[in-house]
């Protein structure tokens, strides 16, 4: 589930010598952050860290985009992991996301599997298409299981990078399994305007609550098979 996709808007910042690319190969972050109560997470996905800057680059104006969102779901972490591997329902998941194909799958489960993302954005009078392609991985990584992405190819040249993770950890509540689930996510558009500034800023928090319910719908409609 590439992704993961968060996609579609948030971005953070920097400054980047010419050309510009991505900041590194990956970037994820895994285990649990910091919370009061499990309660207070309980079906309930909560901003960690979130922030967006633009500048312009080479006559273009950038738009970066970095947000960190935890929640937690009365369900085990293996159909958590399940979900986050069927990598072509990101159209149900993915509010915007027209389109998921795989172009490339491993034999192992865990292993890469490319994925042709396409999006279709309409939000404040402001629209667009967007096409692009990441590579995503799949690892136990301590208590949890964290699964990686990054951008393989942008076709239409939006996007200078798309990295991010989902990180998914089993734990005990009130005598039950639960889930852990945080995704991490850093964008970069090379095309953006302010209509898609306003957007992000005004909307990628909501869109990230809605995709976090979306697939704990999801898992609850296979836990309950």
């Amino acid at each position: 589930m590439a992704a993961s996709l968060l996609l579609l808007f948030f971005l953070p910042t920097g400054a980047f010598a010419t050309p510009l690319v991505p900041e590194a190969e990956f970037m994820t972050r895994f285990g649990r952050a910091d919370f009061d109560a499990i309660g207070d997470l309980l079906f309930n996905p909560t901003k960690i860290d979130s922030n967006l800057r633009t500048w312009n680059h080479e006559g273009e104006k950038i738009l970066r985009s970095e947000t960190d969102v935890h929640a937690i779901y009365p369900y085990p972490v293996g159909f958590f992991v399940r979900e986050l591997l069927n990598y072509e329902n990101n159209q149900n998941t993915y509010p915007r996301v027209t389109e998921s194909i795989l172009e490339f799958e491993s034999d192992d489960p865990f292993g890469r599997h490319s994925l042709s993302v396409h999006i279709d954005l309409k939000v404040l009078g402001f629209g667009a298409k967007y096409t692009y392609v990441t590579d995503n991985w799949m690892e136990k990584c301590g208590e949890g299981y964290l699964q990686k992405y990054k951008l393989s190819r942008s076709p239409d040249g939006t996007f200078y990078q798309f990295l991010g993770s989902w990180y998914v950890e089993e734990i005990m509540y009130e005598g039950t399994p639960h889930t852990y689930i945080r995704n991490y996510a850093v964008l970069g558009f090379r095309r953006s305007s302010l209509p898609m500034e306003i957007a992000i800023r005004t909307f990628a928090i909501w869109q990230l609550r809605q995709i976090f319910n979306n697939i704990a719908q999801a898992v609850r409609n296979e836990s309950h098979l």
